[in-house]
């Protein structure tokens, strides 16, 4: 049979008698030599290029078995993701990438897209304070914004955080202030400051017997201060939060002699 590629060849050298048709066996004309070897050539080419059937390289043998790219990919068992030159998300299967697959540091902001991770893409617990690099997260990234100086963050209660004053306690940017003219034992009064206030009330005795001052916020009896004997004094003191009633009373034979506040 004439060997017209490769694939006829045979193993055994002895039977490769001709060359597409062309005699090359003992005492051939010395012609059939130099057209044997073209022909050879010409099947090798054809080999390269795969124009003839029945000559796929074996895979054991470090070929494909194919004798076109899709029979290639078939026999190597290779999927669709072969042909492609770009792999985006509809190609990945969903829980398919899982954090053992993925190198440490292998994923950084610049493989990310803009705003593509929000809160529904990380697990609970998932950050902890071993995977966040010091001094990684900043004011403005907790705020979104620096505050100025002395200022606090505050909680809004949706999740959001808030720069603040720092001046919600007792005593910060207030006074002491008398207030002495415009109040009256027995009066009710609100705190309307925005924030808590102290307030300190003196009385005087009227009489020998014991003086006393009743004390209230929100309309809740506190306490009482007192002493004994006319001309007396006696002191009451109570802490009045933002948006609370407060007021101070003459139990017994008690005069207002002075009222201060720190507002």
């Amino acid at each position: 049979m004439a060997k017209n590629k490769i694939s006829e060849y045979s193993s055994t050298a002895a039977s490769n008698t001709d060359v597409s048709n062309i005699n090359i066996a003992e005492g051939c004309s010395p012609s059939n030599i130099n057209n044997a070897v073209r022909a050879v050539m010409s099947h090798l080419k054809d080999f390269q290029a795969g124009n003839q059937t029945g000559n796929a390289l074996a895979i054991a043998s470090g070929g494909t078995g194919g004798e076109n790219a899709a029979d290639a990919r078939t026999n190597l068992g290779l999927g669709s993701l072969s042909t492609l030159s770009t792999v985006d998300t509809a190609q990945i299967d969903d829980d398919a990438v899982t954090t053992a697959k993925i190198l440490d540091a292998n994923v950084t902001n610049a493989k990310m897209a803009t705003d593509s991770v929000d809160t529904a893409q990380i697990v609970d617990d998932a950050i902890t304070t071993a995977k966040i690099v010091d001094n990684a997260v900043t004011a403005p990234k907790v705020a979104g914004a620096n505050g100025t100086s002395g200022q606090i963050l505050q909680s809004d209660g949706d999740g959001t955080m808030s720069w603040i004053d720092n001046n919600a306690g007792l005593g910060n940017g207030q006074t002491w202030q008398n207030v002495t003219g415009s109040r009256a034992l027995g009066s009710t009064y609100t705190n309307s400051t925005g924030k808590s206030i102290y307030v300190s009330v003196t009385g005087v005795g009227t009489a020998s017997t014991g003086i006393y001052l009743g004390i209230y916020v929100d309309g809740a009896y506190i306490g009482t201060a007192g002493t004994f004997g006319s001309g007396a004094y006696c002191n009451g003191n109570v802490i009045v939060p933002n948006g609370s009633t407060y007021k101070f009373t003459n139990i017994n034979a008690c005069a207002l002699h002075s009222w201060s506040e720190l507002r």
